[in-house]
């Protein structure tokens, strides 16, 4: 008879009414890395623990022990998040032009990442609910290209570059510019690979010698984009105007600040005076609510003119262009539409590419009115969208606690239109 052996077990895996229990510590991963696909996909809001619980194979009595419920899990999702991914460890070789054409792929790549991305996007969705995490997912974001922000910082201690500030805010700008800003958050594919070079060709050429060489121009779409598809439907009917325009009011302004998921209705009933019959009526629920107020806001925004003088230089009617740009986005109101739209742009894709298209209408029909005033050839769509996500800074303002000051927006504008007019490189 052969001598059995007794093998001591940890306490969390021994058989429990003849099913193995797995150790803790690899639950817990488990849990963590569908919790990171859930709140990226949906958001905080609209992740619920028993999706998380059931997609891995874990009970919800497990979550409140081992995460304090719903908050504590996303809070160690983004602990964890942010630890794993580090910053970026690439090396910039070569001359000016390889080494930021390198810098520039890097940036696309980091579109087709789905951690990397995701975090882009969870940065918006923690604005409202986790502004210290947001803080602390801005931070992580900002300082991802610190390598790129030596290289610059050399390369203007050379003289090859010429630059007001700090590197890092630079590096991060130029990102932006290669990424075309909030395009990809709102709905929008990122390039595909084999665009990459032709993309980060244009995104070189831009900050080392301006918009007015040249450009190799990727293929895109027209410069001027569609907008929303028109409204439907007879929401108006039977009901006076300032009422109907007080709903609409009443209901942006709750999904703005509460967002879809945890939007009121009641809440909008008790400011606009209107029933929830008369709601269901008119928009057959929450959801043709949300849908026909954002679409108002499209079809406003996308009305927008950008008016510069009509005296001064090419450069300084540019420097115009891109500070009223900037104005615009830091406006509270556009900051906020800007966070829900994101937040919801997964549910509603139609409304953010809708949204998207609406904010660069008016930067593109003012860009390309100023080329033309220039004498300079119609600027390509791909072009209109670095300069606006140049203008904006990307997402850098939709999540951050505080909104530039008027020394500050000069500044940026300023540099906005060095770039983008003259480049950067010194001569020779």
């Amino acid at each position: 008879m052969t001598e059995s052996k007794i093998v001591s077990l940890p306490i969390d895996v021994i058989p429990k009414d003849g099913v193995s229990v797995q150790p803790k510590t690899d639950r817990r991963q488990r849990v963590l890395a569908e919790a990171m696909k859930h709140f990226i996909h949906d958001g905080f809001e609209r992740t619920s623990l028993d999706r998380i619980a059931a997609c891995s194979s874990v009970s919800k009595t497990f979550l409140y022990e081992e995460f304090y419920g719903k908050e504590g899990l996303f809070t160690q999702v983004i602990h964890a998040q942010l630890g794993k991914l580090g910053y970026w460890q690439g090396s910039l070789k070569g001359d000016l032009t390889t080494a930021l054409r390198q810098a520039a792929i890097e940036a696309i790549d980091m579109l087709h990442s789905p951690d990397l991305f995701g975090l882009y996007r969870t940065n918006v969705m923690a604005a409202r609910k986790f502004p210290d995490f947001a803080a602390a997912i801005q931070s992580f974001v900002r300082n991802y290209n610190r390598k790129l922000a030596l290289y610059l910082e050399d390369a203007r201690a050379d003289k090859k570059l010429s630059f007001e500030g700090q590197p890092i805010a630079l590096a991060n700008r130029y990102g932006s510019m290669v990424q075309e800003g909030l395009r990809t958050c709102l709905g929008f594919s990122p390039p595909t690979h084999d665009m990459w070079d032709s993309y980060a060709a244009l995104a070189t050429e831009i900050i080392l010698h301006g918009c007015r060489g040249n450009l190799t121009v990727p293929q895109d779409e027209p410069a001027v984009p569609d907008l929303v598809p028109p409204m439907t439907g007879t929401a108006k009917m039977r009901m006076k105007p300032e009422r109907f325009e007080a709903l609409c009011d009443a209901a942006l302004k709750e999904f703005v600040s509460h967002g879809f998921e945890c939007c009121s209705i009641e809440r909008i009933i008790a400011a606009s005076g209107v029933s929830r019959a008369t709601i269901y009526r008119l928009f057959t629920g929450k959801e043709g609510l949300f849908n026909f107020v954002v679409r108002q806001e499209i079809q406003r925004i996308s009305s927008r003119k950008i008016m510069p003088k009509e005296t001064g230089d090419d450069f300084e009617r540019l420097l115009e262009i891109s500070r009223t740009i900037l104005d615009y986005h830091l406006q509270q109101e556009c900051l906020a539409l800007h966070r829900l739209v994101i937040e919801e742009a997964i549910a509603f894709p139609h409304l953010a590419r809708a949204f998207y298209n609406a904010q660069l209408a008016p930067v593109s029909d003012a860009l390309t009115r100023h080329f033309a005033q220039c004498q300079i050839a119609p600027p390509s769509s791909v072009l209109c969208r670095m300069f606006y996500a140049l203008a904006t800074n990307g997402l850098r303002y939709i999540v951050a606690e505080y909104v530039p000051d008027e020394i500050a927006r000069h500044y940026i504008s300023r540099q906005t239109a060095e770039i983008f007019w003259n480049g950067l490189s010194t001569p020779g």
